[in-house]
């Protein structure tokens, strides 16, 4: 008896489950779709398409038929799918692929002229094309939780990038022309390999927000009052025991978070001593991560 009351509770539950997974698939609201099928039936009305898994490759076969898309979020794909493709939507203003295992990106995706927002994250990436930072319309670049050691690239004085993550990969140095991102406010290269304060940091003069938690920096640089613009800066995992003395000289600093782990009594107090008036300090340890969604600060 309890097997006949189970069944079909199980099967209704099931059907269900389908039937609601279906209406959302198809869901349209504001040109928004997350099934390339009714996407590709009303395709001129398409502005924001979600894919996932395989139905992301015979998007790929088609992406050039969505001339008004704007909006593409793509998940879960392989590295064998043709990126490239990309490149035939000049509409698009957000582009973000991630867990697709994209090794490689392609090498003229700065020519989508439109595009401002771009998010890569957890592909396995482990190089960018050379002119990867010439796209002067792109304000937002997240590149977390990829296998990047360099970035031998070319930088621009033109380059309108506001926020951009580096976020856990594999980066132990920045390249001399890094400055050039003067247009910068918001900066995470936590989870780095840096083993020195990059020196290029500290001419990024419209810099507000900075995260270089997770590496094992030493020190802060004496030139750091340089970033007149710094608001909040995190160096939680580091092994910073001391600000310098110009530390003082950040006049708009709101916040700074700190390890506490291997400090003393007296270190934690002369690191008190360097903090600017009205600046908060909160003692952190290595369990602590605070990560910062750059975007909507950003907004």
């Amino acid at each position: 008896m309890k097997l006949l009351i189970l069944i079909p509770i199980f099967f209704i539950t099931s059907t269900s489950r389908a039937q609601v997974g279906f209406i959302e698939d198809v869901t349209n609201e504001n040109g928004h779709y997350t099934s390339f099928y009714a996407a590709y039936k009303n395709i001129n009305d398409v502005k924001d398409l979600t894919l996932k898994h395989d139905s992301i490759s015979i998007f790929l076969l088609n992406a050039k038929k969505f001339t008004h898309l704007e909006e593409l979020h793509l998940h879960f794909g392989n590295s064998s799918m043709n990126y490239s493709n990309l490149l035939e939507i000049p509409s698009l203003t957000n582009l973000s692929i991630d867990y697709s295992y994209v090794v490689h990106l392609p090498d003229k995706i700065y020519t989508l002229k439109h595009l401002k927002n771009l998010t890569l994250t957890h592909n396995g990436i482990d190089s960018l094309p050379y002119d990867f930072f010439l796209n002067n319309t792109i304000e937002v670049i997240n590149l977390e939780s990829n296998k990047i050691r360099t970035l031998n690239h070319a930088f621009s004085h033109t380059c309108n990038i506001k926020v951009l993550s580096l976020k856990d990969n594999w980066i132990t140095e920045l390249p001399e022309s890094f400055y050039k991102l003067n247009k910068l406010e918001f900066l995470n290269v936590s989870k780095n390999n840096f083993v020195e304060f990059p020196s290029q940091i500290t001419r990024l003069n419209n810099l507000k927000v900075l995260n270089i938690s997770f590496n094992p920096i030493p020190a802060i640089p004496d030139d750091i009052y340089a970033l007149k613009n710094l608001e909040v800066l995190y160096l939680t995992g580091t092994q910073i025991k001391a600000l310098p003395k110009t530390f003082k000289k950040l006049n708009k600093l709101q916040s700074v978070f700190i390890s506490e782990d291997l400090l003393t009594d007296s270190e934690k107090k002369k690191i008190k001593q360097c903090l600017p008036k009205n600046c908060k300090l909160t003692w952190t340890n290595e369990d602590y991560y605070h990560d910062l969604d750059f975007t909507r600060e950003l907004k």
